[in-house]
């Protein structure tokens, strides 16, 4: 009842999980509680709305939409928006396991940073992207009598990886078709093989 009269006389209470945002009639006014405060006569609108609470492991991407900047609010805190601020939904950090990887396509650059486990907090800068749908991937894991082939998509150069050992992407490498048996050559098999480009061959014995 007190704070309806309160109301009435132009008076606002803020809690300290709330922001008042006060449109005047050429700028906007932030005001974070907890506290009272009298609203001005003169004003286009009022709103109150609750601060954006991050957990130790969340994080949440900020937009000014008055100068265009953008910025990574990370847990645990109570975020308190500025003017013209607009807060992404809630993200979880990502802790990566041994054998996975994480890239980020910074696009202001066009840059890729590449991210490897084992570690934790690992979240995106303010102007990076996931370079991959499923966000998180898993390294190639090739046996000692495995190997496999893989392209970067930037340059169109390839390299082969042979096992045993874990295989992590670069910025955009990709995997051409899938692992591979390594040949078995003896004292009885002996294998030829072609060059593509240059198209000269060689027996392997």
């Amino acid at each position: 009842k007190m704070s309806a009269i309160l109301s009435l006389f132009g008076a606002e209470f803020i809690g300290e999980d709330e922001q008042l945002f006060i449109e005047h009639m050429t700028s906007v006014e932030v005001i974070n509680g907890p506290q009272m405060v009298w609203l001005p006569p003169l004003r286009k609108r009022a709103d109150k709305q609750k601060a954006t609470s991050l957990g130790p492991l969340e994080y949440c991407l900020v937009r000014n939409s008055l100068t265009g900047e953008q910025r990574i609010e990370q847990g645990p805190q109570l975020l308190f928006l500025k003017a013209f601020d607009t807060a992404s939904p809630v993200e979880k950090v990502i802790s990566l396991k041994k054998n996975e990887f994480v890239r980020f396509l910074d696009n202001r650059t066009g840059k890729v940073r590449v991210e490897v486990g084992e570690q934790g907090q690992v979240i995106p800068t303010a102007y990076e992207t996931f370079l991959d749908k499923a966000r998180v991937r898993s390294a190639i894991d090739l046996k000692c009598n495995e190997y496999v082939k893989i392209e970067d998509k930037s340059t169109g150069t390839s390299r082969v990886e042979r096992g045993e050992q874990l295989v992590f992407l670069g910025g955009f490498e990709e995997v051409v078709g899938s692992k591979q048996k390594a040949i078995d050559i003896n004292a009885e098999h002996a294998v030829l093989i072609r060059n593509l480009r240059s198209g000269q061959q060689s027996l392997i014995t």
